[in-house]
C-alpha cells in the first residue's frame, strides 16, 4: 500500500498533467480557428482557379471533373455565384453557343432539359460553392469545438477533484488505501 506521502507524489503529478492536457487541448482550439480562416482563403483561390481554367469538356482538364463533381454534389454553380462563368477565360467553351452558359453540373436535377443557358436562370443554382464548402466546414469545426469543450469540462472535473483529494491528504482525512497499491 501507498504511503500519504507517496499518493500525495502521484496525485500532484496527475493534477499537473492535466493541466498541460488541459493547456494542449485549449492551443489546439485557438490552431484550428486560425488554420480554418486560412482554409476558407485557400478554398476560394483554389476554386476561383479551376473555374478560370475549366474548358468545358471532362477529359481536357484535370479540374473539370472535380468542378463538375463539386457542384453536382453540393447543388451550387461557380465560387461566390453563377455569374463567375461568365469570367471564364480559360475557353470560349460557353461563348461556342449562341448564348452565354454555365456548365450543365449548374443545372437542378429536375430540369433534365437543362443546357446551362442563363436565359433560364430558375434551372440554375443560385448559390455559389464556396459559402456551401465553408457551411460544411463551419458545421465540422462546431463539432470539434464540442468535442474539446466536452473534454476540458471533463479534464477539470478530474482536476478539481484531484485537487480536493490532495488537499484531503495534506489534512490527513484521506485515507491511502483508496488508491490501492502504488505501482
Amino acid at each position: 500500500k501507498c504511503s500519504a506521502i507517496e499518493v500525495l507524489y502521484f496525485s500532484c503529478a496527475l493534477m499537473y498533467l492535466l493541466l498541460l492536457l488541459l493547456c494542449l487541448e485549449m492551443s489546439s482550439a485557438i490552431l484550428a480557428d486560425f488554420y480554418t480562416l486560412r482554409l476558407a482563403s485557400e478554398m476560394q483561390s483554389t476554386m476561383s482557379y479551376l473555374v478560370y481554367q475549366y474548358n468545358g469538356t471532362h477529359s481536357q482538364g484535370p479540374g473539370n471533373g472535380a468542378v463538375d463533381m463539386l457542384q453536382r454534389q453540393l447543388q451550387c454553380c461557380g465560387v461566390q455565384n453563377y455569374t463567375d462563368w461568365l469570367k471564364s477565360t480559360a475557353a470560349s467553351w460557353h461563348l461556342l453557343a449562341e448564348e452565354a452558359r454555365v456548365p450543365k453540373s449548374c443545372c437542378e436535377e429536375k430540369y433534365s432539359h437543362c443546357r446551362g443557358d442563363l436565359g433560364h436562370l430558375e434551372q440554375l443554382f443560385q448559390e455559389g460553392c464556396l459559402k456551401k464548402l465553408d457551411d460544411r466546414l463551419h458545421v465540422v469545426m462546431l463539432y470539434c469545438c464540442w468535442l474539446h469543450g466536452c473534454a476540458c469540462l471533463y479534464m477539470c472535473f478530474c482536476l478539481g477533484n484531484n485537487l480536493s483529494l490532495t488537499t484531503d491528504l495534506q489534512m490527513g482525512t484521506a485515507a491511502s488505501a483508496s488508491f490501492g497499491k502504488c505501482i
